[in-house]
């Protein structure tokens, strides 16, 4: 037993090292604390790691010397009522002392201020990580995209909170625990690049998008006009027009539109087979009065058991606006948007086309891309257009940057993101969007198909001269919407199928129908040559229209027999492929059975053309027959 020292009288708990640690650990958060809220309220426009450090990270110092302090008074208690040390092992409060009243009342003003100050930065950190600071420039390299894509989009004052968390502090703490997962991920360098769409964890979307976004309220119809320039020297400028039929509404009559799909007592419903929901086979629609009918495309055959493994989604607002804030629009509509607005003169010659270039090419780095894309416009100019880079300097000058933010907005290398790398399902022209369930092929057991139909969702598209919007005779001089006459199988088939997103849009047929580049004239030729009928493979024109006097093989009995595309494919030169030949010389496909003199030339896979020339000229004969 150890005596009770009279120098131990009167000392409390926390005279101990343990808690002499605490306590100066919580005086260095405090002070931290202090000098940076000092800095917070001096500096406009802080660091974000400014705002980590004085609102998460000082606080958790605070709280972890707090833990050390009265763990180490703890122990001191414990160490005197086992007697290993003298003195009282429980603090005595007798406030009719006036020393110890003096302490007590000094204690609970530093406790006050220190409470409120803590309480303040706890408040402050809250609030902090649910900024857009927090969200979008605290990591950096992993957010750049979504953050720049953001700073540009409709919902640019909205805070990122507002939409992937919500009200409530249910999706707070669900928000703030996934965040944790985040973290860890980015710490260890193990979060996938691209960053995976869509997020599963995320709030379903009515709840929040329809805090400021109501479909009953959505009536009527809207004027959509999306500037045109066309990749020629001129960069010729029109404007497409038509009016979206916005839909939603209440009752039945005003349930049409785009948006009749979320209206009241409409529930649609679908199964996809990849993660980013573009492959829709099956889809089922509950109408209001109750009834529901089964769309399935039969081109995807899934059986009873492989749907049943596939969750069932019910559409909402993310189905056609999966990007609404994180938008990156194609190459071809952000150099048409910012030459409308001229931060692109329009009249420099082919900018848009060198623009488009400029874009699309390779550039592994920023750092690359900074560099490379003025040279390349430069020396574009330079060598086709000297006068433009003499009298035009400032223009160009201008271009060139608006370009390079085009890129830098759009483009980032240590993300592996670009143009293409997120689908965006709103409209159907540079991805499938609406044509995923709207394509023609989903029917249900009584026949009735999901319509294409361009009606459904807006008027006829026209095109005019490009005119600004309060201009006189807005609507007037309209033309066929497509720059030439959709029809045969180009009715057909979807508008992002020549449209890809980060694609120089077609302007011949010969960027989309490859042609043999060794086929004379076949290249300068107009496809209205051969093809009768536009836009379609048949019927065509008669061969010998054209080579009335077949020459060398086409003579030989046999050959002269048949039809020329027998032998010779639609935009091909050189004639027939060896599988081809074999069809009708099957004898032919191998040494065994042929004299020594014939093996020796028909080994398998030997090319026909080789040894037997079918062009005319020197050299044109073919082999006797004798031979």
């Amino acid at each position: 037993m150890v005596p009770f020292y009279p120098k131990f009288r009167g000392q409390g708990l926390q005279h101990n090292i343990v808690s002499w640690v605490g306590g100066l650990i919580m005086l260095v958060a405090v002070v931290l604390l202090g000098a940076f809220l000092v800095l917070i309220l001096a500096i406009p426009d802080v660091n974000p790691y400014l705002g980590i450090a004085t609102y998460l990270i000082t606080p958790g110092i605070f709280f972890f010397g707090l833990i050390i302090f009265l763990a180490g008074m703890w122990r001191e208690s414990r160490r005197r009522r086992r007697g290993e040390v003298g003195g009282l092992a429980y603090p005595v409060i007798d406030l009719n002392k006036t020393g110890q009243r003096h302490r007590a009342q000094a204690v609970v003003v530093v406790m006050l201020l220190v409470s409120l100050l803590v309480g303040f930065a706890a408040y402050e950190g809250y609030s902090f990580t649910e900024s857009v600071t927090f969200c979008g420039e605290v990591c950096h390299t992993v957010m750049e995209p979504e953050y720049t894509a953001y700073q540009g989009s409709p919902h640019a004052n909205v805070l990122c909170a507002e939409c992937h968390v919500g009200p409530g502090a249910s999706w707070y703490v669900r928000s703030k625990l996934s965040g944790v997962r985040q973290v860890f991920a980015v710490l260890l360098n193990t979060y996938p690049r691209p960053i995976r769409v869509p997020i599963s964890d995320l709030r379903p979307a009515r709840q929040v998008c329809e805090e400021c976004h109501w479909p009953n309220e959505f009536v009527g119809s809207t004027l959509m006009r999306i500037p045109d320039f066309y990749f020629t020297e001129a960069n010729t400028a029109s404007q497409v027009f038509f009016a979206l039929h916005v839909g939603g509404g209440r009752d039945q009559a005003e349930t049409g539109g785009i948006h009749w799909h979320v209206s009241e007592g409409v529930q649609v419903s679908y199964i996809a087979t990849d993660e980013l929901l573009q492959e829709i086979p099956y889809v089922v629609v509950r109408y209001p009065d109750g009834s529901e009918k089964v769309f399935a495309d039969p081109s995807h055959d899934l059986t009873a058991e492989e749907r049943a493994e596939l969750p069932m989604r019910v559409m909402d607002c993310m189905d056609c606006h999966n990007r609404p804030t994180h938008i990156i629009g194609s190459p071809d509509q952000e150099l048409d948007d910012a030459m409308a607005r001229e931060e692109i003169p329009p009249d420099l010659p082919s900018i848009k086309a060198i623009g488009f270039e400029a874009l699309t090419e390779d550039w592994p780095t920023e750092e690359k891309a900074v560099e490379g894309i003025p040279d390349l416009l430069r020396n574009f100019y330079q060598e086709k257009y000297p006068e433009v880079l003499a009298d035009r300097e400032e223009d160009l000058g201008r271009a060139i940057e608006r370009i390079l933010q085009i890129w830098q907005t759009s483009i980032f290398p240590a993300m592996n993101v670009t143009w293409d790398t997120y689908p965006v399902n709103i409209g159907h022209k540079n991805w499938p969007g609406c044509f995923r369930c709207h394509n023609g092929e989903h029917v249900s057991e009584d026949g009735d198909v999901i319509s294409r139909e361009c009606n459904l969702c807006h008027t006829s598209p026209q095109r005019s001269a490009l005119r600004p919007l309060e201009a006189p005779n807005l609507l007037s001089g309209f033309s066929n919407w497509h720059p030439f006459e959709l029809e045969g199988r180009h009715e057909e088939i979807l508008c992002s199928a020549c449209h890809d997103s980060g694609e120089r849009e077609p302007s011949s047929c010969i960027e989309c129908h490859e042609l043999d580049s060794a086929a004379p004239h076949m290249s300068s030729l107009d496809c209205a040559a051969c093809h009768t009928q536009g836009a379609a493979v048949q019927p065509i024109r008669e061969c010998a229209e054209c080579h009335p006097s077949p020459a060398n093989w086409h003579r030989i009995e046999g050959h002269a027999k048949l039809e020329c595309t027998r032998c010779h494919e639609p935009h091909q030169w050189d004639p027939p492929r060896r599988d081809l030949c074999l069809g009708c010389h099957p004898q032919m496909a191998g040494p065994e059975g042929l004299s020594t003199y014939l093996a020796a030339f028909h080994q398998p896979g030997a090319v026909c053309r080789t040894c037997h020339i079918f062009r005319p000229g020197p050299g044109g004969v073919p082999l006797p027959k004798e031979q």
